[in-house]
């Protein structure tokens, strides 16, 4: 399976920006590279505003492959728009054909004891995706989640927040922001995982 991810694009409340150009590009390609599924590892906007909301809603409306949906922390900068926003989370467990996508919804830095018992049942057949590195969630959640990467080092873990891309010391992958504004040290990008090969 072909799993595209993207994360931090920061949608602003103006519709003509280079976010939204981004975003338009970034849903483009994975369909020209014929994704599979598409992981929002999120900050899909930049502060919740209720426009940004609709526009990212209604480009991915009747999208053609599973949408999974990670809100991440600016995507709850707007109180009003909060609720709306965990409702746009997807489910913790998305499954696809043989593999399981285990959606970590930490946009407000905290985790479910749902989804740390389904943090125990990964496998390689499961695929981990977080907007927060486990590293800038706070306590206990930081111990918990680093506890549970020690013992599952061979899972695919994905997280975002920091713009910059790169393999971790715990063999988790740091996301790209795909905002041009905000990512460090490369050019903004979206990440391709093939599940059969194990290969970016």
């Amino acid at each position: 399976m072909k799993l595209c991810l993207i994360a931090d694009l920061h949608l602003p409340y103006h519709p003509e920006s280079v976010h939204s150009d981004v975003f338009d590009w970034a849903l483009q390609d994975l369909r020209k590279k014929q994704a599979d599924a598409v992981v929002f590892a999120g900050d899909f906007t930049a502060n919740g505003h209720p426009a940004a909301l609709r526009r990212f809603r209604e480009k991915l409306d009747g999208f053609s492959v599973p949408v999974i949906t990670i809100p991440g922390n600016s995507d709850f900068r707007t109180p009003e728009t909060a609720a709306e926003v965990r409702a746009m989370a997807s489910g913790t467990i998305t499954e696809i054909g043989n593999i399981r996508i285990l959606s970590l919804n930490d946009g407000e830095h905290r985790l479910t004891e749902e989804t740390y018992a389904l943090l125990e049942t990964a496998d390689e057949n499961t695929v981990v995706c977080a907007h927060h590195p486990f590293g800038c969630m706070p306590e206990p959640h930081r111990s918990r989640l680093t506890k549970w990467r020690e013992s599952h080092p061979d899972v695919p873990l994905f997280t975002a927040h920091l713009h910059r891309a790169g393999w971790q010391n715990d063999g988790s992958y740091l996301l790209p922001a795909a905002d041009p504004d905000k990512n460090i040290g490369t050019s903004p990008a979206i990440t391709y995982y093939d599940t059969d090969t194990k290969e970016l």
